[in-house]
């Protein structure tokens, strides 16, 4: 009981230190600034009027002619400027950027009085930001349509500066493990708790923009050690727009009977895609507008049983219900259904005679979320907000699909209610025509089910106010509450490992940023504090039941700065350095705390787990070597300490057990190098090169539990004292994209003949040097150093083609047609491979004996067995389809 008021009144302190600090959501705006000047003298316009199109906003140019509106939604705009005896001017086509500031610069004509003159101009995007204190990457709704590759967030953002995805799918930026990458949608966190990936799937083509920050994270910015991804909805319009895009796909098959490809053949990769946005109705004069986005896609992939559908959808609706108050419902729905291929499973048995053995994934998510704006003044917004965010993920065989565990056949205990059952040795009745290779066939399925869910609560308020103009100031922060659940089974021995749980811990940040904004330099200075709660007990002693004990709550406070100057006109340099923290995965919290010790290797989570913490430093380059070609370089350096590992325990009785510490560590240097050209006309491209040094002790948190506790001691290797290269290591990453564009209207020629107009096509290659891997011999024991052998390189070419036709002079109506290729070459990339050998296919385990009278068929058996198609990146993909605009 006093254990639990000490919880209570932390709990209660910390709340109220958060609403004193008035917490806030993750960035979803922009500003502009700029300034008004008389177009002949060069005078500063004092009092011209200022208005953004749809947004109810509008302020004057001061003294110096200068103005600023601020929280404008991420995405593009247009503005009007009046003054008495001048032509108005309507600018548009103005790009807001997420927390960054547009500059625009106005002149007007004098008129006179009598006579109502306008002029419009399109505005052009910066090439140089002169406030970004922070490196990263953003990408536009417009550049998103149009990149080979983006079927997909994740895809997206793989081919940005900085970031390495592994043999297994998973992201890691700048050097970081999986799962220290932050993912917000619309400003809400949508983290699977448990896997620390992103627990929904968000429709790109719905995106107005999707950033990757992975240096300089503002104090608004933690949960991640690595970076932050946050995709920003669009939002509905004045005037009704949709459209409506399907295609269908071919790819290259892998028969497990042959170990061979296909011939490229349709597979029914198949999708449709509809949005639609517009007005809803009118409160007063100001429309209520709604965007909608819902995806159909289905995949057969290259891979046998790994048949997959998605449905997801996304919404917004924006209403303005007073004046100075915004309104903003945003909501979002996943489900997926797929068919799981596993070559082999952890006891080195393949399914691969035996498909329908396999399970499934079956994955449910959706979110919910409220957002309200008050401008106070037109230098001052408060902001509230709620949302509930809701992932669900059950992976089970096909077949016992909706069958509890405890209902598989086979499944039986004993009077005290023990498991003694025969699961384990009924589902490893190997083929008698491969018996000793390593298959499996008859009734055999693959004895794993884990059912998980993690569900998020959460309030969030907000204060941002433009001081002056020199001077603006964020304060907020978050408190949310989750609820956890965790359900697993795996049947793989006589003492089959599960256990099922629930938890229900707290988060909660406060921070403060002043962003001081001079003509010589931007400065961003921030304090961030961070709190989490495991609110869990647990076993003091795991082995002797002595007493159970509460977690305590833990707390972080992160300075940060980031500071950009302009040493000339056309170049920025910028600094940053602070102190990031992430809290543990669920999975290394809540694991196996009621301490059973009775299966295999018993491994047990610690609530007491401390927040992992990077602090890291920045120093880059932007410059305009052209009008139209920029340059940028960026240096870092990460410090990562605190991370989560496994480390054997020995009690003062000599009793051994496993449990989750903070002991791991690493750092990380690099450099990112990037040319970029924006001609406006025709021909762009870009070239962007990484080169990273990530080392340290552990590459993953499981590692010393797998490659050094539950080794056999003969073929155990001694710990490492020193740090060493991590598996996702990869020194050199080069990606080029060349886009040629062909405007509508636009008169073409080529060698005297004329060219169609509006097309394009987009071509995306990227290398990457090969990762680091541990060689061994054929018992797992160590040859040579930690990682200190190197897989093949990896080389890709993607490719985007498509053609408009447009149905009317407005240009809204059109039918555009595409084809969209990925692996254009079909080059077979390596991702994996066998320690031993260093092979893809072949995994030295295995001595054939020549002499035998069934060499032949013992040989083709062996070559399936060491054939694992998911050591390959997948072969080339074609996708055909149309898209109709209205």
């Amino acid at each position: 009981m006093l254990a639990q008021k000490r919880v209570s009144i932390r709990l209660i302190l910390t709340a109220i230190v958060l609403i004193i600090a008035i917490p806030v959501q993750a960035g979803t705006s922009g500003k502009i600034a700029g300034i008004v000047t008389d177009a002949v003298s060069g005078a500063p316009l004092q009092g011209a009027t200022i208005r953004v199109d749809g947004a109810a906003i509008a302020t004057e140019a001061d003294s110096d002619g200068e103005f600023y509106i601020i929280n404008l939604p991420v995405g593009v705009h247009s503005m009007s400027v009046s003054f008495l005896g001048y032509e108005s001017v309507n600018m548009t086509e103005i790009r807001v950027l997420m927390d960054l500031t547009t500059p625009v610069e106005l002149t007007m004509n004098a008129s006179p009085i009598h006579m109502e003159r306008s002029v419009t101009v399109v505005a052009t995007r910066p090439l140089i930001q002169r406030d970004q204190t922070s490196s990263g990457s953003i990408v536009t709704r417009d550049e998103i349509t149009n990149l080979a590759n983006s079927r997909s967030v994740l895809e997206v953002i793989s081919n940005m500066t900085g970031t390495v995805t592994d043999a297994n799918g998973a992201l890691h930026v700048r050097g970081g493990r999986q799962g220290t990458v932050t993912y917000l949608f619309d400003g809400f966190s949508v983290q699977d708790a448990f896997t620390g990936e992103m627990g929904i799937r968000i429709v790109p083509e719905a995106l107005e923009e999707l950033s990757l920050t992975s240096g300089g994270l503002a104090p608004e910015h933690g949960e991640a050690l690595s970076g932050v991804v946050n995709a920003i909805t669009r939002e509905g319009r004045e005037d009704f727009r949709g459209r409506i895009k399907v295609y269908d796909g071919a790819t290259h098959e892998y028969d497990v009977t042959t170990g061979t490809y296909g011939s490229l053949s349709r597979t029914k990769n198949q999708s449709i895609l509809f949005d639609l946005s517009g007005p809803l109705a009118y409160l007063g004069d100001r429309p209520v507008t709604f965007f909608t986005a819902v995806e159909f896609l289905r995949n057969d992939n290259y891979l046998p049983h790994n048949q997959a559908e998605w449905y997801s959808g996304v919404g917004k609706v924006v209403l303005f219900p007073m004046d100075k108050a915004k309104v903003t419902l945003n909501g979002a729905y996943y489900f997926r259904d797929q068919q799981v291929y596993q070559h082999r499973d952890v006891n080195n048995i393949s399914y691969d005679f035996n498909l329908d053995g396999l399970g499934k994934i079956e994955d449910k998510a959706y979110l919910v979320g409220l957002k309200t704006n008050y401008s106070k003044s037109q230098n001052t917004v408060l902001s509230f907000s709620l949302n509930r965010f809701n992932t669900r993920s059950k992976r089970a065989p096909e077949h016992l699909f909706d069958l509890y565990w405890d209902q598989w056949p086979g499944y039986s205990t004993d009077t005290l209610g023990v498991y003694d059952g025969q699961i384990d040795d009924s589902n490893y009745q190997r083929s008698e025509d491969y018996s000793y290779i390593g298959f499996t066939d008859d009734d055999d399925f693959h004895p794993y089910y884990l059912e998980r869910s993690t569900i998020y609560t959460g309030g969030q308020l907000s204060f941002l106010s433009q001081m002056d103009k020199h001077n603006q100031i964020k304060v907020g922060g978050q408190l949310r509450r989750s609820e956890l659940s965790w359900d697993n089974r795996q049947f793989y021995n006589e003492l089959p490992y599960g256990e099922t749980y629930t938890a229900k811990p707290w988060f909660g940040c406060a921070y403060l940023q002043d962003k001081i904004e001079l003509n010589d330099m931007v400065v961003n200075l921030g304090l961030r504090f961070d709190y989490h709660h495991a609110d869990m007990e647990y076993w003091n002693n795991p082995i002797t039941h002595d007493y159970r004990k509460q977690s305590s709550a833990k707390t972080q406070w992160s300075p940060r700065m980031g500071i950009t100057h302009p040493v000339s006109e056309n170049s920025v340099l910028h600094f940053n350095y602070g102190y990031l923290f992430q809290p543990p995965s669920a999975r290394f919290l809540f694991t196996n705390l009621d301490a059973n010790l009775e299966s295999g290797w018993p491994l047990i989570g610690n609530p007491d787990l401390e927040a992992e913490k990077t602090i890291y430093f920045e120093l880059g380059l932007a410059q305009m070597l052209k009008s139209d070609l920029r340059l940028s370089l960026t240096t870092y350096y990460k410090d990562i300490k605190n991370m989560t590992s496994t480390r054997e325990v020995l009690d003062d009785d000599g009793n051994r057990f496993t449990v989750f510490t903070n002991e791991d560590y690493g750092s990380v240097k690099g450099f990112d190098l990037a040319f970029e050209s924006f001609r406006r006309h025709l021909l762009n491209w870009s070239v962007s090169y990484s080169y990273m040094i990530a080392r340290g002790n552990a590459s993953t948190p499981r590692e010393g539990y797998y490659s050094y506790i539950t080794v056999d001691s003969l073929s155990r290797s001694p710990w490492p004292t020193s740090e060493y290269p991590l598996s996702f290591d990869q020194r050199h990453n080069l990606t080029a994209v060349v886009d040629f564009r062909v405007k509508p209207g636009e008169n073409l020629k080529l060698m005297g003949w004329s060219l169609p107009d509006a097309w394009g096509v987009n071509l995306m290659a990227g290398y990457g040097s090969g990762m680091a891997y541990t060689k061994t011999d054929a018992t797992g024991k160590w040859q040579g150093s930690l990682n200190g052998a190197r897989m093949p390189y990896v080389l890709s070419f993607d490719m985007r083609f498509n053609k408009d036709f447009f149905l009317s002079k407005a240009r809204n109506n059109f039918l555009s047609f595409f084809v969209e290729v990925e692996n254009l070459f079909n080059r077979r990339n390596v991702v994996d491979v066998y320690s031993a050998t260093g092979l893809p296919d072949r995994d030295g385990n295995f001595a054939l004996n020549v002499n035998s009278p069934n060499y032949e068929n013992e040989k083709l058996w062996y070559d399936l067995l060491a054939k694992d198609p998911q050591n390959y990146e997948h072969p080339r993909r074609i996708r055909v389809g149309m898209e109709f605009n209205f």
